[in-house]
């Protein structure tokens, strides 16, 4: 049996150096020079060819089959972002023999339908709306997008827009889109008034929020993410109720706002198994208002950020933790100081409700003032009047929540966790009309003084569920610190968190 034995480890010992030979062979031919010699582009029989060979371009480049390994996958990744396709199949086979060393890249393409119709319903602080989209994708084959949106509310509030999008302008790194929109907002159960607003708007963007595809920005110490620079040029009507309170009365008239927006999102945050999240993301939203040569336009900058992070703890828990801050920031002689005192309501932070402070009420947190008196019917009292969100110039927010992996299995597998969670806040307006100087100052301080004096607090605990509308939460919420004209609510809440952070 000796030889036999002899012979098993001959022949192991030369399949490993066989292994070893096709390794090196391999290493080898990553490392070959070659030139892409042609582009090929097959299935596409809508979509323009350009389309494709555009996401192509950088494999001209590759000077090695490993460097072209690797600018086809990006390639691949870039063509399905575009969303119209249903497939990309990207292969590389040998160029033509007169050429050595060449490689031709096909592209091979599924196209996908241009039509999509959705439908759905939706409640926010009461207020039941249905929402009706069409859009239509790539149907003149420029990758182009093309939607109609139209939201309907039983308290007579609506929106309508009409969008035109290209996910790529040229051979930029940039998309573009142009939207006119027409809206009502009817606030009269929280403000004691109602908006109409219709206007247009074009912004570009560029990046990629979770780092995969698109223009991803690295600079000094690798940083990434999405931007959005867009100018907005809209006219509104603000209508105060019958009984509004003085503070809404004064906002009442037509304004025209010309304004320039920069949104930045960055996204690590990934999926854990049982339903939470791992990992940080950061959304910055600067506006700046008055852009143009009239006196007469809102003027104003207007700077939000959120932040959130999610640490894992062990295996089935880990620690939210989030951040909001939002200030405006009315621009002295333009708009606010001539006729108009304050910042313009619709502009500010309204804080209360599960994706803003658990615990109170849509709206139910920050300044408000007192509505005029109803006359009193014949046969009964005088009617407490009741008071009007007048929303903050100054809005901070955070919370922690400790979220945990259930033990049932089906829960698991709904992606269903719970949570125990605290929640702080506080909102605060200019005190009056500063005028600059040592007044502005002055009233810096006191809108300091007064947000740090009006911190509310909640805690509570409860079950949470990610769905593509927001995060869904069924939670009982106990408020533990309270202003005097807020709206709390001890007991059980159920709704969608549904925001850019969600």
């Amino acid at each position: 049996e000796a030889p036999a034995g002899l012979g098993t480890g001959a022949g192991a010992g030369e399949a490993a150096g066989a292994a070893e030979r096709m390794r090196a062979d391999f290493a080898r031919a990553l490392g070959t020079p070659l030139v892409v010699s042609e582009i090929r582009v097959e299935g596409a029989e809508r979509t323009r060819t350009y389309v494709v060979e555009r996401e192509l371009l950088p494999c001209l480049e590759a000077e090695t089959l490993d460097e072209l390994r690797e600018s086809l996958l990006q390639a691949s990744r870039r063509l399905e972002a575009l969303e119209i396709f249903r497939g990309v199949d990207i292969t590389a086979d040998a160029g033509p023999d007169y050429l050595p060393n060449a490689a031709a890249v096909i592209a091979t393409v599924d196209e996908a339908n241009c039509g999509r119709f959705s439908a759905g319903s939706f409640v926010q602080g009461g207020d039941v709306s249905v929402e009706v989209s069409g859009a239509s994708r790539n149907r003149f084959g420029h990758a182009e997008g093309l939607e109609a949106h139209a939201e309907l509310s039983h308290r007579g509030s609506n929106s309508y827009w009409l969008s035109a999008s290209l996910p790529r302008l040229g051979l930029t790194e940039l998309s573009g889109e142009v939207r006119a929109f027409q809206e009502t907002r009817e606030e009269s159960k929280w403000s004691s008034h109602s908006e109409r607003a219709m206007g247009a708007l074009c912004q570009v963007g560029w990046g990629a929020a979770d780092g995969s595809g698109g223009a991803v920005l690295r600079g000094a110490g690798g940083a990434w993410g999405r931007h959005e620079l867009g100018y907005q040029l809209s006219w509104g009507h603000l209508r105060p109720g019958q009984f509004a309170s003085a503070a809404v009365q004064q906002q009442g008239g037509h304004s025209l706002k010309s304004a320039v927006k920069h949104v930045y999102l960055a996204d690590r945050r990934a999926p854990l198994w049982w339903g939470g999240r791992s990992g940080a993301a950061i959304r910055s939203e600067a506006e700046l208002a008055g852009v143009g040569p009239d006196a007469n336009l809102l003027s104003f900058f207007r700077q939000q950020v959120d932040v959130q992070v999610n640490l894992p703890l062990t295996e089935l828990t880990s620690l939210h933790l989030g951040a909001h801050c939002g200030a405006l920031l009315p621009l002295l002689g333009r708009g606010w100081g001539r006729g108009r005192q304050q910042s313009p309501i619709s502009e500010r932070f309204f804080m209360g409700g599960i994706g803003s402070l658990r615990g109170f009420r849509f709206k139910g947190v920050g300044p408000s003032d007192v509505r005029k008196v109803r006359p009193a019917e014949e046969g009964s009292g005088p009617e407490q009047p009741g008071r009007d969100a007048l929303g903050g110039d100054l809005a901070c927010s955070s919370f922690a929540a400790l979220q945990f992996a259930l033990p049932l299995a089906p829960l698991q597998d709904l992606s269903i966790y719970g949570q125990v969670f605290a929640n702080v806040g506080t909102s605060a307006l200019w005190p009056g009309d500063p005028q600059g100087g040592g007044a502005g100052r002055r009233a810096v301080g006191a809108m300091l003084s007064d947000a740090r004096s009006s911190v509310r607090v909640s805690c509570g605990a409860g079950l949470a569920m990610p769905t593509p509308l927001g995060r869904f939460e069924v939670s009982y919420c106990r408020v533990l610190r309270r202003t005097e004209h807020d709206k709390p609510r001890n007991g059980l809440w159920l709704g969608f968190a549904s925001s850019a952070m969600a």
